[in-house]
């Protein structure tokens, strides 16, 4: 089961923030990375990211409702996926 989230980029914020009712997961910009931040007591059961040709970039379990995916090398598009109460959330996002 795939449930996919609108998103929007928040410029004053530098943030991204959920659209949808359920507001679940907010994502920060950080220096080499993203800050994320689960909302209404959901965590992250399992958080990746993959590049837009496949390849894995981060993979980790168990993290809880906030963290960081921090890497100096990591710079372009990218899929975010996190698995959250047996649910699994797929956004596309940008990381400068």
């Amino acid at each position: 089961l795939y449930e996919t989230i609108e998103s929007q980029y928040i410029g004053s914020e530098t943030a991204i923030e959920t659209i949808n009712q359920d507001n679940l997961i907010k994502i920060y910009s950080i220096t080499n990375g993203i800050h994320i931040r689960m909302l209404d007591n959901n965590s992250a059961d399992l958080v990746q990211l993959m590049s837009l040709d496949g390849r894995w970039i981060y993979s980790e379990r168990n993290l809880g409702n906030e963290f960081n995916i921090v890497n100096k090398n990591i710079k372009g598009i990218f899929i975010l996926k996190i698995e959250s109460n047996k649910k699994q959330f797929a956004r596309q996002i940008i990381i400068n």
